[in-house]
């Protein structure tokens, strides 16, 4: 067989240009057949220098001759140490910068002034891309402002309109029909991510003025992957490098914050202050919260948990319930915690009923089984209107059903419900049972012989006197 064909740097250039468009929401169905006839992609090699031409073109004659390892994936081991090592050296300086922060803050005395930025991101479906990473196309963004000593400044909320690729709409079905029950194509979304970055940048405008850099955005460490995926597509939309927002971890921020203040209670040495943070935020203790989520997820039934506001302002309030005590800061409903939360015994009760909403609706799911029914389809033909139900429980009150319970009846009733005359039972045949209550168990048998009958397969229980019998073999048997 002759040798395979190299690719070529053009060929190199277009499966980097085909993963650029795809984050920003571009669709080729029939793969690089598609980018190759794309006219972008050439205008765009067209206007590559020379250097960054031969960076394309010189990874050919870089492998000729060399056996490099790769993974079962086909990625070569030398690009993943280079991203772990990358990665590292971006964790260390971001633990640097938190550190170095709260220090100021502390030496100023303003650490309850401090403001930060939260982030959460849903998402509708992921991807999984050639170099083991992965793609998550995002569904709604939620990013706060927050101080411990104003508790929620502002809050920028938006849900995003996407295409789903094909292939991917059944899991986009299920995970949505499990967590957000957004649609993808839900028609008050947006779908321009430029315009989304406008919005986005102005909300960090006040501290990036102040400063004269953009802030740090936080969020939890399961999240990062998520929030990076929705951060690269607002960058490369307005044209911007990636690392053009610096994303940091909430829990080391936390951790931080929860070693201050507890000085004396909390071993620095021994307790690692991003698991503390951590086990303090799966608690989880406002997940039901009330009136903290969205408008769409406020109508939805069972929604609200997974709701990006609702999970932001959650994270918020965990914080202020930990370290407003220490800071001797007053607690301000809708601010730094629930309405529900900050209420007296006495009209705690009004408060409850104030915040039930009873125009939440129930949304069936839409994905179909393997019997092809929905549970929408079965809801709408085969369950009950609100009319139908109520018309149910009238007729229910009209005729209620009667309860008997024959445990508690009297005695004499009980002895009515048998027939007058009955057939007695059958003596028992166990002899315990017959000489029960003798003295003489021999005379007592012998009594009850006539009665019962004989037993066995005798006709009688009398030992009878047979002949002797004479031996057959040689010697016989002896006698007397």
């Amino acid at each position: 067989m002759p040798p395979k064909k190299s690719k070529n740097g053009f060929y190199r250039f277009m499966q980097d240009f085909k993963k650029t468009q795809e984050q920003k929401g571009k669709i080729y169905p029939e793969g690089i057949k598609d980018v190759q006839n794309d006219p972008e992609c050439s205008k765009a090699w067209q206007q590559l220098s020379e250097k960054e031409k031969q960076r394309y073109n010189g990874t050919n004659d870089k492998g000729k001759g060399q056996t490099e390892k790769l993974t079962g994936w086909g990625e070569r081991i030398s690009d993943i140490l280079v991203r772990q090592k990358k990665h590292q050296e971006y964790e260390a300086n971001m633990r640097a910068d938190i550190e170095e922060t709260l220090r100021l803050a502390q030496v100023c005395e303003s650490v309850p002034d401090l403001t930060v930025y939260i982030i959460h991101v849903n998402y509708f479906y992921s991807k999984d891309l050639p170099d083991s990473s992965v793609l998550y196309i995002p569904a709604e963004i939620a990013i706060c402002e927050f101080s411990i000593a104003e508790g929620i400044k502002r809050s920028y909320h938006q849900i995003i309109k996407s295409d789903v690729e094909l292939g991917y709409a059944r899991s986009t079905l299920e995970h949505c029909d499990r967590t957000h029950k957004l649609c993808p194509d839900y028609e008050y979304g947006e779908d321009d991510y430029s315009k989304i970055y406008k919005k986005f940048r102005e909300f960090l405008k006040t501290t990036e003025e102040q400063t004269g850099k953009i802030p740090p955005i936080y969020t939890r460490q399961k999240f990062v992957t998520v929030v990076s995926c929705f951060l690269d597509r607002i960058t490369l939309s307005a044209g911007l490098p990636k690392e053009t927002f610096p994303l940091y971890s909430l829990e080391c921020l936390f951790g931080k914050l929860m070693f201050m203040c507890n000085p004396d209670k909390i071993d620095r040495h021994s307790c690692n202050p991003v698991l503390l943070a951590e086990s303090e935020f799966d608690k989880d203790s406002f997940a039901y919260s009330p009136n903290i989520e969205c408008l769409y997820h406020h109508q939805i039934e069972g929604t609200s948990i997974h709701c990006s506001l609702a999970i932001i302002r959650q994270w918020c309030f965990i914080i202020c319930a930990y370290c407003c005590n220490w800071f001797n800061i007053d607690i301000i409903p809708d601010v730094h915690c629930p309405a529900l939360h900050c209420t007296d015994d006495i009209d705690f009760i009004s408060t409850s009923v104030k915040s039930l909403n009873i125009d939440k609706k129930f949304q069936p799911s839409t994905l179909k089984s393997m019997t092809g029914v929905s549970d929408k389809y079965r809801y709408e033909k085969a369950g009950r209107t609100f009319e139908e139900e109520a018309q149910r429980r009238k007729e229910a009150m009209k005729n209620p059903l009667e309860i008997i319970d024959h445990g508690n009846n009297a005695p004499g009733e009980i002895a009515k419900t048998f027939p007058k005359f009955y057939r007695p039972l059958r003596p028992p045949n166990n002899l315990s049972v017959i000489f029960k209550g003798s003295d003489n168990p021999s005379t007592s048998h012998s009594s009850t012989t006539s009665s019962l009958g004989a037993t066995g397969h005798g006709k009688s229980s009398a030992t009878v006197k047979r002949p002797q019998m004479k031996g057959i073999g040689r010697g016989g048997i002896a006698t007397d």
